[in-house]
């Protein structure tokens, strides 16, 4: 008895909160084996209860008290004087025990108490569900994607080179414009003169703001004057060509047969060697005192920015603006620096050359659309649906923002899914071009339509969002704000500028018709207008209007010299100041 007392004893001391925290184990209160003990089992008997207490998983508190009930029950059969092994026959399984007293504990508990359970439970719940409805939604979407293929319907190509059937060959002037540059390089090589060099100095020496026609070095250079000597049975061929009906080319692409691939290969020609090419003659022209030749070659050059229009891609037209442009500059040059270089008749030919220049067909960008449509049908699936295809199709172009791993399998569907149908796709770029169109197409800048607010935004953010850059925003917002806009981020043209330049060009169309009018009424009457209204009817039919706010051009009537300008996209007349407005003519010059 004195042993069983000394070992209870040092028990309780072993037991102690304190002990139980210093030496890392259950609490005495916890020790389910120290409550087990007290009733002094056989070992097989003990090892029962303490396997159940601990197969219900219960907490350590509640494992104790169902170690002491199950102690105590099989106490008591020893006492009534069953063996231990009858005992654990008639205890049955041990694992369906511990189920149902866990059961049974689990109701006992307060509804406070087992909220952490019910937290549990509906947070595994919650999970499975939002994992679940994600899968169910990542398997509907993929399945509207990758069971699906674009269908090619349009060869726009095709389309396109069909506007030269019924063309004759001899109305055509391609492919004889191709030919040129050969033609140069042959007569190098017989007879000397490097286009390669001679070229670009005449496409330099035109930049320059100086009297080009007349005092540029270039000019003056012996090669040059050699070069075109030679060169002119290809000069009035160029002509020639400049002036047929069409430009008649066929347009050729990769073997996709897909209009984005194709090359227009007629712009770098006209913007390099036919430009140059007319514009040196034309230099050598006036110093040599042809006017003739001068007229023909400024004809050409309008020739061949009607020629480059036969096409109203963006590129297109930026191109024939940028000849068109160069070809108004010379002709004021001309008229500032050798004002008695033309005559009488060669400016009235001069004039209606001019007027019958539409510079305006600009507003016309309708294999812009075109180009779109092509990229449409390769990109999007029978269903309207964009397909993975579209983010490989991109990536080729070369100059695709695609945020990194947006494409993966596991990404692309829901990517995909917020993106714009092709419909919705279609609407977007058919009335972003549009409303450009409109703005170009109105006489007065300042009166072309208006987008509402909400859509200019949208625009805006399609076209000058930087999707590549992460910033402040997580890969989930760029992922969602990309997708959005795709695949109208990557094609939508950024030409909200375009439309100013369309107006700015044709202004210098109409001031170069001004600048005509002002020399013939100069030469009538030995002296500059007071007015633009004096040059009306007999030079001019009506005085051209400002673009830029719809009144008359400004004239300025100086003693130095006639000013001829624009109030330019602010709209305010600064009184011909070069820095505020935009000068159309200066004739100053004429008079250093």
């Amino acid at each position: 008895m004195t042993d069983s007392r000394n070992a209870d004893a040092r028990r309780i001391l072993l037991h102690t909160p304190v002990i139980d925290f210093l030496l890392r184990r259950e609490p005495g209160r916890l020790d389910a084996r120290a409550a087990i003990a007290s009733f002094e089992l056989p070992a097989e008997l003990e090892r029962l209860a303490l396997g159940v207490a601990r197969r219900t998983r219960l907490h350590r508190i509640e494992r104790v008290a169902v170690a002491e009930d199950l102690a105590e029950h099989l106490r008591e059969g020893l006492d009534d004087g069953r063996s231990p092994e009858a005992l654990l026959e008639d205890f049955g399984d041990e694992a369906g025990a511990a189920r149902l007293i866990r059961r049974s504990m689990i109701r006992k508990r307060s509804h406070l108490a087992r909220t952490p359970r019910y937290v549990v439970k509906g947070t595994a719940l919650l999970g499975g569900s939002v994992v679940a409805v994600c899968l169910v939604a990542w398997v509907v979407l993929g399945s509207r994607v990758w069971f699906d293929s674009p269908t090619i319907t349009v060869d726009h190509i095709q389309q396109l080179n069909n506007r030269n059937i019924g063309i004759p060959a001899e109305d055509r002037a391609w492919p004889g414009l191709s030919t040129v540059p050969a033609e140069l390089d042959r007569l190098a090589f017989t007879e000397g003169g490097d286009r390669a060099t001679l070229l670009p100095k005449v496409t330099e020496a035109v930049r320059e703001t100086s009297s080009w026609p007349v005092e540029s070095n270039l000019v003056q250079r012996a090669e040059l004057t050699a070069f075109y000597g030679h060169a002119t049975p290809i000069v009035e061929r160029v002509r020639e060509l400049a002036g047929r009906p069409a430009l008649g080319i066929e347009l050729e692409a990769a073997d996709d047969r897909s209009l984005f691939s194709v090359q227009l290969v007629h712009l770098p020609l006209v913007r390099g060697d036919l430009q140059s090419l007319l514009l040196g003659d034309l230099m050598l022209a006036v110093r040599q005192d042809q006017p003739d030749r001068a007229l023909h070659d400024l004809r050409a050059l309008l020739g061949l920015a009607r020629l480059t229009r036969a096409h109203s891609f963006l590129l297109c037209q930026l191109v024939a603006l940028q000849v068109e442009a160069v070809t108004f500059k010379a002709t004021q040059d001309i008229l500032i620096h050798r004002p008695e270089f033309f005559g009488n008749e060669q400016l009235v030919e001069l004039s209606r050359m001019l007027t019958a220049q539409e510079v305006c067909q600009s507003a016309d960008l309708g294999d812009e659309r075109r180009g779109f449509e092509d990229i449409a049908q390769r990109v999007y699936g029978s269903n309207g649906q964009l397909l993975p295809e579209a983010f490989t199709f991109v990536r080729e172009t070369g100059y695709a923002q695609v945020p990194e791993g947006i494409d993966n399998f596991a990404i692309a569907p829901f990517a995909l899914a917020v993106a714009p149908s092709r419909s919705e796709a279609l609407e977007i770029w058919d009335g972003y071009l549009a409303h450009q169109e409109a703005r170009m197409a109105t006489p007065d800048y300042w009166e072309a339509p208006v987008l509402p607010l909400e859509t200019e935004r949208r625009y805006a953010e399609v076209i000058h969002t930087d999707y590549s850059k992460q910033g402040s925003n997580s890969t989930f917002e760029r992922y969602q704000k990309y997708a959005s806009a795709f695949p109208l981020n990557e094609f939508l043209p950024a030409i909200g500028n375009f439309p100013g330049h369309v107006h700015e060009v044709g202004l210098e169309r109409d001031a170069t018709l001004v600048v005509i009018a002002l020399e013939q009424w100069r030469r009538k009457n030995g002296r500059w207008p007071e007015r633009l209204e004096q040059l009306v009817p007999k030079y001019l039919e009506v005085v051209p209007a400002d673009q830029f706010d719809g009144r008359n051009l400004r004239y300025l009537a100086r003693s130095e010299g006639p000013l001829l300008y624009s109030v330019g996209r602010d709209g305010l007349d600064e009184n011909g100041n070069p820095e505020k407005d935009l000068v159309l003519w200066d004739a100053a010059p004429a008079r250093e």
